[in-house]
C-alpha cells in the first residue's frame, strides 16, 4: 500500500510540475503581449500629441485665427505625461533607447520650431509663413512619425509572438493535464481495488464484531485475515474483547462495592441531617459561587426573615472580628446582624470549607440569635445610668458637708478623727469621679452626648493636665515630659478635651514602672491637631489592641498587676475624640511601652514661641 501510493504521488506530482511550468510560460508569454500593447498605446497617444502641434500651428499661420491655438496648446500640457508614459513602458525593454530619442526629437521640434513659429506670426507674420512654406516642421513630423511607425511595427510583432508562444504553452498544458488525469484515475482504481481486498473487507469484519461486542457479545471475535497493520487490528481487536470479558467480573464486584459505599454514605448523610435538624442555632453550607448546599430547617427560617427584612430596607451588621463576610471567601469572620424593625439580633459565624489543592470550595456559615443577650446589654446600661444618676446627688452632699467639717476650725476635730474624715473624702471624690465616668458612658450610648464648644488653646490645657499629673508622677517615681507647640482647635470642648488627656495621662502612669518616662507631645500636622502620650511601661499584646476602647475592658496585665481601674477611661477618650471629629490611634510593642494619639481636626498653629519641653517625675499607665 505504501509503494502503491508513493507512485500516485509521484504521478500527480510530476503532472502538477509540468502544468505549473506550462502555465508559468504562459503567463510570461501572456504579460509579453500586454507590455508590447502597452507600448503601442503610449505610441499611439504621442503621435497623435505630434499631430496636434502640427495641425494646430498649420492652421493658426495659415488663418491667423486663434481658436486654432487650442489643440496645439491642449497637445503641449499632455506632451510632459505622454513622453513620461512612453518611458515607463519601455523602461526594461530593448526599445527604451528608442523612445529617448522619440522623445528627445519631439521636444527638440517644440522647442525649435512650433513655438518659435507660434511666437513670429503677431511680428513677422510673413516670415512665419515662409518657415511654414519651407517645410522644416513637416519634415520634422514625419521623421518622428516614421521613427513611432517603425517602434509601432516592432512591438505588434513581439505582441504577435508572444500570443502565439501563450497559445502553444496552453495547448501543451491542456494536452499534459489531460494524459496526466487519465493516467491519475486509472491509478486511483487501482488503488481503490487493493484497498477493498486489502483493508476494506478485513475492516468491516473488524466493524461486525465491534458492533456484536457493543451489543453485550463478549465472545465475538474477528477471523484472522489481511496482512500489516490490518492483521494487527484484528489481533487488537480480540485481545481487547477477551480483556473485556475477563474484566466483566471485577466490574460487578465493583459495582457491588459501590452500591455498598453509597449505601453507608446515605446514612451517614442521614445522621449529620439529623443532628442539624436537631441544632437550635441555624446552620448552612455555601458553594463557591454564594448558592445554598446544605441547611437545617432554623436556617431556612432565618433566611427567609433575613431576605425579606433586607428587601424591606432594614439589615444592620456590626463586625467583630476577621474580614467581609459576604465578600471574602477564604477568611473567618465574626459579626452581629440585627434585623432593624424586628428587635431580633444574631451572631453569625462565617468559615471557609476546604476543597481539594487547599482551595475553598465553599462557606459554612452559622447563625445563633442573641437577642436576649443584647436586651441583657441594653438593661445593663439603663440600671448602670439609673445608679449613677441616684448616687450622683447624695454623694455630692456628702462631699459638701465633709468639707464643710473639715474646713471649720472651731470643731477642733483631733488628729486621728480628721485622718479619718479625710479618707473618707477622698475615697467619696473617686466615687464621685466613677459615677460621672458611668453616666458620660450612658450620654454616649443614648446619643445624647452634647459639647460645649468654642475656640480651644490646646497647649494651655495640656500644661493643665500635665500639672495636675505631676503629683502623682512624683510619687510612682516615673519622669512626666512635655514637648508642646502652640496649637489651637477652631471649635471644640475644652473641658471634654482636658478630661481626654487626664485619662490619656493618669492611664499612662498607673502602667509605667518607676524608673520610666512618660512623653506628652502636642503638634499640628496639616489641619490636625495631634495629642500624644506615649510610655516606656509594659506595653499591650496585639491580640489585646482591638478591644482596649471597649467598655468596661481591661487588660490582663491591669488584672494581673491588681492596677486599679474599671476600664472606662479609653472608651470616654474615643467617645470624645470622635464628637470632635477625630480619631485615636494606638501603637503598642508587648515590653516595650505604647502610644496614645488622639487627632482632631480644625487645628492651626499659634505664633507663638517654639515648643517647649518639660520634664518631671511622674508615672504612666495604661
Amino acid at each position: 500500500m505504501g509503494l502503491a501510493s508513493a507512485a500516485l504521488g509521484l504521478v500527480l506530482a510530476a503532472v502538477l510540475l509540468i502544468l505549473v511550468l506550462a502555465i508559468r510560460s504562459q503567463r510570461e508569454a501572456s504579460g509579453e503581449a500586454r507590455r508590447a500593447q502597452d507600448v503601442i498605446a503610449a505610441i499611439t497617444v504621442l503621435e497623435v500629441s505630434v499631430l496636434d502641434l502640427e495641425t494646430g500651428v498649420r492652421g493658426y499661420l495659415l488663418t491667423g485665427r486663434r481658436s486654432f491655438l487650442a489643440p496645439w496648446q491642449g497637445a503641449r500640457r499632455r506632451l510632459p505625461a505622454e513622453e513620461a508614459r512612453l518611458r515607463a513602458v519601455t523602461a526594461k525593454r530593448p526599445e527604451r533607447s528608442t523612445a529617448d530619442d522619440i522623445n528627445g526629437r519631439v521636444n527638440a521640434y517644440v522647442e525649435n520650431y512650433s513655438k518659435p513659429v507660434v511666437a513670429l506670426v503677431r511680428p513677422d507674420h510673413r516670415r512665419a509663413l515662409s518657415l511654414l512654406v519651407s517645410g522644416i516642421g513637416k519634415r520634422r513630423v514625419d521623421d518622428i512619425r516614421r521613427r513611432l511607425a517603425a517602434l509601432t511595427r516592432r512591438e505588434e510583432t513581439r505582441a504577435r509572438t508572444a500570443r502565439e508562444a501563450a497559445d502553444g504553452r496552453a495547448a501543451e498544458a491542456l494536452l499534459i493535464g489531460s494524459g496526466g488525469l487519465v493516467l491519475s484515475v486509472a491509478l486511483v482504481l487501482l488503488f481503490a481495488l487493493y484497498l477493498s481486498r486489502a483493508i476494506v473487507r478485513p475492516v468491516r469484519r473488524v466493524a461486525h464484531a465491534a458492533r456484536g461486542l457493543a451489543a453485550g457479545d463478549l465472545a465475538a471475535r474477528v477471523p484472522r485475515s489481511g496482512d500489516g497493520e490490518v492483521a494487527e487490528l484484528g489481533g487488537a481487536f480480540n485481545t481487547m474483547a477477551a480483556s473485556l470479558e475477563e474484566g466483566r467480573g471485577r466490574i460487578e464486584e465493583q459495582r457491588r462495592a459501590l452500591e455498598a459505599s453509597v449505601r453507608r454514605l446515605e446514612e451517614q448523610e442521614a445522621r449529620v441531617r439529623a443532628v442539624l435538624d436537631a441544632t437550635p442555632d441555624a446552620i448552612a453550607v455555601l458553594d463557591a459561587s454564594g448558592r445554598t448546599v446544605l441547611e437545617n430547617p432554623p436556617m431556612r427560617s432565618v433566611r427567609t426573615a433575613l431576605v425579606h427584612s433586607v428587601g424591606a430596607g432594614g439589615g444592620h451588621r456590626t463586625p467583630v472580628s476577621g474580614g467581609d463576610g459576604d465578600g471574602d471567601p477564604t477568611g473567618e469572620v465574626r459579626d452581629e446582624l440585627e434585623l432593624v424593625g424586628t428587635g431580633r439580633t444574631f451572631a453569625r459565624y462565617v468559615a471557609p470549607v476546604g476543597g481539594r489543592s487547599g482551595v475553598p470550595a465553599g462557606r459554612l456559615v452559622v447563625l445563633r440569635e442573641i437577642t436576649r443577650e443584647r436586651e441583657a446589654d441594653r438593661v445593663k446600661d439603663e440600671f448602670f445610668a439609673l445608679v449613677s444618676h441616684e448616687l450622683r446627688t447624695p454623694l455630692t452632699s456628702i462631699l459638701g458637708y465633709l468639707e464643710l467639717v473639715l474646713d471649720d476650725e472651731r470643731e477642733g476635730l483631733a488628729e486621728a478623727p480628721r485622718r479619718h474624715l479625710e479618707v473618707v473624702q477622698r475615697n467619696a471624690r473617686r466615687l464621685l469621679r466613677l459615677v460621672g465616668d458611668l453616666l458620660f458612658v450612658a450620654q454616649v450610648e443614648a446619643g445624647t452626648l452634647a459639647l460645649t464648644t468654642g475656640p480651644v488653646d490646646l497647649a494651655r490645657v495640656t500644661r493643665e493636665a500635665v500639672e495636675a499629673a505631676g503629683p502623682r508622677a512624683e510619687v510612682r517615681e516615673v519622669a512626666l515630659v512635655s514637648e508642646l507647640s502652640p496649637v489651637a482647635l477652631s471649635a471644640g470642648d475644652r473641658d471634654r478635651l482636658g478630661q481626654v488627656l487626664d485619662n490619656l495621662i493618669v492611664n499612662a502612669i498607673k502602667f509605667t514602672p518607676a524608673g520610666g518616662t512618660v512623653r506628652v507631645r502636642l503638634r499640628a500636622e496639616g489641619g490636625t491637631a495631634v495629642l500624644e502620650v506615649a510610655d516606656t511601661g509594659r506595653g499591650i499584646p496585639e491580640r489585646e489592641q482591638a478591644h482596649l476602647f471597649d467598655r468596661f475592658y481591661r487588660a490582663a496585665s491591669a488584672t494581673s498587676g491588681a492596677v486599679p481601674g474599671v476600664g472606662l477611661g479609653l472608651a470616654i477618650v474615643k467617645a470624645i475624640a470622635e464628637a470632635h471629629g477625630g480619631r485615636v490611634t494606638v501603637r503598642s510593642t508587648e515590653g516595650q511601652g505604647a502610644s496614645f494619639a488622639v487627632e482632631l481636626p480644625g487645628a492651626r498653629a499659634q505664633p507663638a514661641p517654639p515648643p517647649t519641653s518639660r520634664a518631671e517625675p511622674a508615672t504612666g499607665g495604661r
